[in-house]
Formats: C-alpha cells, sequence, structure tokens
C-alpha cells in the first residue's frame, strides 16, 4: 500500500526529459536522462492531455498554437491536418498554418513511417534527411523509437550463445565472448566505448543484422551476425564473427534448446536393449555342460 506522501509540492516527483514521438505519433516518449535517443517513458497525446496543455500555455506566456479547449473531435481533426501537411511533397504554400495560426510542419519528401523504416534498415540520419529534404533535426525527432529498438535487439543478441561449426556451444554469451576475444586482440575498450561499437539494422521481418565494428592495426574490423527473433538463434555471417563470438570452455546449454533432440538411427542402432542382452546371458548360463567321456584303463602287464 502506498503511503500519502502530502502535496504535490512536497512530493520528490522523477523530473524528465523529452526525447521525440512514438512511431505511431500519438504520444511522445520521455527519459530520466537529458539528451538521451531513448526513453522507457511514454505519454499519449489523447484529448485531455492536449486540453491542460492548452490550459497551461497562455499562464507560461507561451502560444499554445492552436491547442485551445475544444471537443475530442476537433482535436483529431487537427492532428489528421497536421499529419496530411507533413507528408505533402509538393511543398507548396506560404509556410503558415492559417487554421492553428502556427508555423505549418516542414513540407517532406518521406512521411515519419517511411523515415523511420529506412533507419531502421541501416540508413542514418543525415542520409535520410538529405532523401526527405528536410533538416537534420527534423528526422532527429522520429529517430528515438528506431534507436530504442535497435538497442534490444542488440541486447537480445549479446545474450545468446553462438554454436559454432565443428566446435560446439560457446562458453559464454556472445556479448562476453566478443569482450573477451576483443581484449585478448590487444583492443581494450571502456564500457560506454565497447556499447558505442554494436550496431543492429532490419534485413527483413524479425531478422536483423547485428555488428560489432572496432579498428585494429589502423584497419577497420567489423563481426556480423545475422539474429532471428522468432526462432531466438543467432549465425555468424563472417569470419570474424565466428571467431569473436565463441570462447572455449565449459559446454553451456543453448537458450534456444527449449526440447531434446530426437535420437538418431544409428546411435538407436547401437544401443541394444537390456532386455535382450540379459536374456541372451541368461540362455547362456542355462544351457547344460557335456561330461568328458571316461578315459579307458590300460591293460596290466604279465611279467615274465
Amino acid at each position: 500500500m502506498a503511503r500519502s506522501a502530502g502535496p504535490l509540492s512536497e512530493c520528490s516527483v522523477q523530473k524528465l526529459h523529452l526525447v521525440g514521438p512514438t512511431s505511431e505519433l500519438d504520444g511522445l516518449i520521455f527519459s530520466t536522462r537529458k539528451g538521451a535517443k531513448s526513453g522507457g517513458y511514454v505519454i499519449k497525446l489523447d484529448a485531455p492531455m492536449l486540453d491542460a496543455v492548452a490550459e497551461l500555455s497562455p499562464q507560461n506566456g507561451v502560444e499554445s498554437r492552436g491547442v485551445a479547449s475544444s471537443t475530442p473531435q476537433r482535436n483529431r481533426a487537427r492532428r489528421a491536418t497536421d499529419k496530411r501537411r507533413a507528408t505533402d511533397q509538393n511543398g507548396q504554400g506560404s509556410g503558415v498554418n492559417h487554421d492553428l495560426g502556427a508555423p505549418s510542419l516542414p513540407a517532406s519528401l518521406l512521411t515519419p513511417r517511411q523515415m523511420q523504416d529506412r533507419l531502421r534498415a541501416g540508413w542514418s540520419i543525415a542520409e535520410v534527411a538529405e532523401a526527405a529534404d528536410v533538416a537534420i533535426e527534423w528526422v532527429s525527432r522520429f529517430a528515438a523509437p528506431v534507436i530504442a529498438e535497435q538497442a534490444r535487439v542488440i541486447s537480445r543478441a549479446r545474450e545468446l550463445v553462438y554454436d559454432k561449426p565443428r566446435f560446439g556451444l560457446s562458453g559464454h554469451p556472445v556479448g562476453s565472448a566478443v569482450r573477451r576475444n576483443v581484449a585478448e586482440r590487444g583492443i581494450h575498450l571502456a564500457d560506454d566505448e565497447y556499447d558505442a561499437c554494436w550496431g543492429a539494422h532490419q534485413v527483413e521481418e524479425g531478422m536483423w543484422l547485428v555488428t560489432f565494428g572496432y579498428t585494429s592495426r589502423g584497419r577497420a574490423q567489423q563481426a556480423e551476425w545475422l539474429v532471428d527473433l522468432d526462432a531466438n538463434e543467432l549465425s555468424s555471417r563472417n569470419r570474424l564473427g565466428a571467431q569473436l563470438a565463441y570462447v572455449k570452455g565449459r559446454a553451456r546449454s543453448k537458450a534456444t534448446s527449449l526440447t531434446p533432440r530426437p535420437a538418431t538411427r544409428r546411435s538407436a542402432a547401437r544401443k541394444k536393449p537390456a532386455s535382450a542382452k540379459n536374456k541372451s546371458g541368461a540362455a547362456r548360463k542355462a544351457a547344460p555342460t557335456r561330461k568328458a567321456a571316461p578315459t579307458r584303463k590300460a591293460a596290466p602287464t604279465r611279467k615274465a
């Protein structure tokens, strides 16, 4: 049961910082860290929230930008209008939202969803901004959900255990195995540097390419693995990926092995039923042995 903390002014309230909109453009993402690219708090932009913002804006000396108190139907209509203007490919108009009395959204050649699809496929923010013909800051507003998704994929990949052909399961998960093998090659990285070396982009639905890039002796190196999120499996895409993800040691159970493997015909043929073996042994013991035939005594010799 929660304790009463008293008036709101006396409470210890967690301060949050704006990260950006959600992928569905129906909420805002917040983080406890300022300047973070991803966050764990989402506030839905429904009619009560917009009305509350409209009431606070005049008190703080901030123009409400047309988010005045109105019915939910009008709020939905305004959001639909903003979205259509964001996807306008002609770039026509004076740049002023006459209905809302505020500057309209920039005319982009790509919708927010199309921007996120390209970011998810491995495009950089600068490349997407150039393709959409907008500023980098505008694309960054829609990149937060994709960056958070990529971070989750990398985290899952680092927890998997690599099964190296002809060697078997690694003694450590991919994350710790890569760090050990890189250190043995003379590459010592701090925690933030190590995390920055990882990357991920989507190849197809449920399939991601996870990479680990670093510089060794002045040359860029990149290990690659293909991660199947549905099957929870990881396979190497190049030789460096196979080398870095494997550490010889005590075999550990593979995370994806939920059911035992079925016995093969060869292994089944090698095993004899215990009952048959015991039966044959008992049969040998039960068989009677033949007695040796009696020898004839030599006839006595006659004395001269």
